[in-house]
């Protein structure tokens, strides 16, 4: 049990550096941010005080991309008696070099090399710690996997332990779009300018220097469509048995990355606690869907024991469970202009596997699902390609991006109901499908996907999992269709509860467009029904009730940035699905995020982001997609200390198309400085098929 008090007295005055650069020893200079007490030695006048450190490294920007996020996390954690250092990667914001990869030896080594700088100084303890969510919450995992001699604990919010099975680029051997709009995004992230006030006058000749040796990533993840080593080098369950430093690690039942926390508290052979609420891909203290989690209090008493050694009353990590999970009941998908919040409870177990948790199989038949086998029959699957219009966004970060009513595709695919439920059933693990499957083609895929059917026909999905055939006996190597086959795999972490009079679906699916690629030819499944079932991990009983304390006016410092009228317009996220007078299927999504003006730099930053997929649904050769991510950075002379104004507008592209036998992948790079060309390029690649 946590009994925490959102404590604001005996508070550090804060002060803030912005840079201090760190050398790596190959001699390149990485920027930071520091927050810190008002009386730490060396840094501060009058200092006298040491304090440990707490390290977040991204590749973000911390001056114009994520200061929304560190001004209000990381000052606390300097109130609280911490020196916080907010780190850009090498070839990001005003840091020097160049960005190789995502979560390269390179990568990881620079922030090993920042935690033992800073461990070595005066005014620091010799104690650190790291945090962050998404990128930041994976090389947190990956610096304990490589154990700095000063990490003493980390926190890991949103984050995965395996780069193949849990990110965004295959799932199980299916390729998913995510390796088209991140190329974007990386593209315009990595091509943004230094801060000419931060780097001087030569800041032209740095920009263009990188930019000429940024890059298109789309066709490196494409060339890896199995988990060979390019995949393992990032991912801390390669390394279970190294990861020796304590850590909490968070996620959210509506996020992609979800499944981290269960395999860190299975695996993890030192102190591991999680948490996994409801929400998206976000900092529980901000996240949709409500209740939220005020996590600073527990966050303070995390670092506190670890690594001052001081115990806060009513934070006895022997008494906290192991794995602390909301379970929803009933939940509702988002609707635009209303509250979203879900109804449910806090629950904890000690362990996983848990002894409470069990595994029922509910039988697919004809039409239903039942508790005892079909005796006979078979069902045929064959699915329009505009089958997965209804998923949302992989990374939901707020409202707009949840997935919607579920009936749009289950009306394409092919659904197994339970009769109306007599009692509440909950579930928390990962749930299985076994199946009995001869498909007509030499490869292709099969999606489920966990529905709960409200009484008044509301679908709200619960979870997703898919299988690439090829791949149905393991990765070793991909296998052809030769007759019917046994397939099993397995869907998303997921804590719910369904409720009585509820139907519990499972909508299988030949394809699900446009998250998952399909293959270059349209597949008809024959389901063998006396071997198909779902096999759920139920609740036994009840589990204990766990109190979280949601987030109250006055829990999260203020946030001191300007909302201003940028160049995309105002902050807004839709995305939606058609058809054209041709019959080609579209689905198109477009986010705008509020333009932001610092008070401290005055830059002013925005972002939108355009995605756009088509098919016809009855050809898969069709399929054609785009991203576009845009980002404005801007300066006025007169705000800048060396008196340099700019405008500059960045634009990331990304495309893929296909045929038979081959995948063509298109990226192009435009940067504007003063509304002028500056810069441009085009790649253009072609990638054989894989089986996929």
């Amino acid at each position: 049990m946590v009994k925490l008090q959102n404590k604001q007295e005996n508070l550090k005055t804060v002060t803030v550096i912005d840079p201090i650069y760190i050398t790596m020893r190959d001699g390149v200079k990485l920027a930071a941010r520091v927050w810190l007490p008002d009386d730490t030695m060396e840094l501060c006048p009058g200092g006298t005080e040491t304090y440990p450190m707490l390290l977040e490294a991204l590749p973000y920007r911390r001056r114009d991309s994520t200061p929304d996020n560190d001004e209000p996390n990381h000052r606390r954690f300097a109130e609280a008696g911490y020196i916080c250092v907010r780190l850009d990667f090498r070839g990001m914001g005003d840091s020097h070099g160049f960005m190789e990869d995502e979560l390269t030896a390179k990568e990881q080594s620079d922030v090993i090399e920042t935690l033992e700088w800073f461990a070595g100084q005066k005014f620091c303890t010799g104690r650190t710690g790291m945090f962050g969510y998404s990128w930041g919450g994976i090389n947190s995992l990956t610096a304990a996997a490589n154990r700095p001699p000063s990490l003493a604990a980390i926190i890991s919010i949103d984050s995965l332990v395996d780069r193949y099975f849990e990110d965004i680029h295959f799932k199980n051997g299916v390729p998913l779009k995510g390796s088209v709009y991140w190329a974007a995004l990386m593209l315009a992230v990595g091509a943004r300018p230094p801060d000419p006030d931060i780097v001087g006058s030569e800041w032209k000749t740095m920009w263009r220097t990188r930019l000429e040796k940024h890059f298109f990533q789309t066709p490196i993840w494409k060339s890896h469509p199995q988990p060979d080593y390019f995949w393992k080098m990032g991912s801390t369950a390669e390394k279970w048995r190294e990861c020796q430093v304590p850590v909490l690690a968070i996620g959210g039942w509506e996020d992609c990355y979800r499944d981290a926390p269960a395999k860190i508290v299975k695996n993890w052979p030192t102190t591991a606690k999680a948490i996994v609420g409801p929400w998206g891909h976000y900092y529980p203290q901000w996240a949709d869907p409500a209740p939220t989690y005020n996590l600073y209090p527990e966050a303070i008493a995390w670092w506190d024991h670890w690594l001052k050694g001081v115990k806060t009353v009513g934070y006895d990590l022997k008494k906290i469970p192991a794995y602390r999970a909301f379970l929803a009941r009933a939940a509702k998908p988002e609707q635009k202009g209303q509250p979203f919040r879900f109804d449910g409870q806090w629950v904890g177990v000690d362990s996983l596997p848990s002894r409470k948790i069990i595994w029922e199989n509910y039988y697919l038949h004809s039409q239903s699902m039942e508790t005892v086998p079909a005796l006979d029959g078979v069902r045929m699957v064959a699915t329009p390609l505009n089958c997965g219009q209804a998923l949302g966004s992989e990374f939901p970060m707020g409202r707009g991006e949840f997935p919607k009513d579920q009936q749009v595709d289950d009306d394409l695919a092919s659904c197994f109901d339970t009769a109306p439920l007599a009692k509440d059933l909950s579930i928390l693990g990962k749930p299985m499908v076994h199946l009995r499957v001869n498909i007509d083609e030499a490869y292709g895929q099969l999606v489920a996907r966990l529905v709960d059917v409200h009484p008044d026909g509301t679908a709200y999905l619960v979870s997703i999992g898919a299988l690439n055939l090829a791949y149905r006996q393991g990765f070793a190597e991909p296998l052809l269709t030769n007759g019917t086959a046994s397939v099993e795999f397995d869907l998303f972490e997921s804590g719910y509860v369904f409720a009585a009079g509820h139907r519990i679906r499972l909508a299988i699916s030949t394809s699900y467009f446009p998250l998952m690629m399909p293959p270059p030819f349209a597949v008809t499944a024959r389901l063998e029904l006396p071997e198909c079932y779902l096999e759920l991990p139920v609740i036994d009983g009840q589990l204990p009730i766990v109190e979280m304390p949601e987030v109250k006016p006055g829990d999260i410092p203020k946030i001191i940035f300007e909302k201003t009228k940028g160049y995309g317009g105002d902050a807004f996220s839709q995305d939606q699905a058609e058809f054209d007078a041709a019959g080609i299927w579209h689905w198109k999504k477009e986010t705008v995020w509020a333009a932001t003006l610092h008070p401290e730099h005055h830059i002013q930053s925005q972002e939108q982001q355009i995605e756009h997929w088509q098919v016809d649904p009855t050809d898969p050769l069709s399929v054609v997609g785009e991203t576009i991510m845009r980002r404005w950075t801007s300066r006025k002379a007169e705000d800048s200390t060396n008196g340099i104004g700019f405008v500059t507008m960045v634009e990331g592209r990304s495309r893929y198309s296909c045929d038979r036998d081959n995948i063509y992948l298109e990226g192009e790079l435009t940067v504007t400085l003063e509304d002028q060309p500056f810069f441009h390029r085009k790649w253009n690649e072609t990638l054989p098929r894989h089986f996929n």
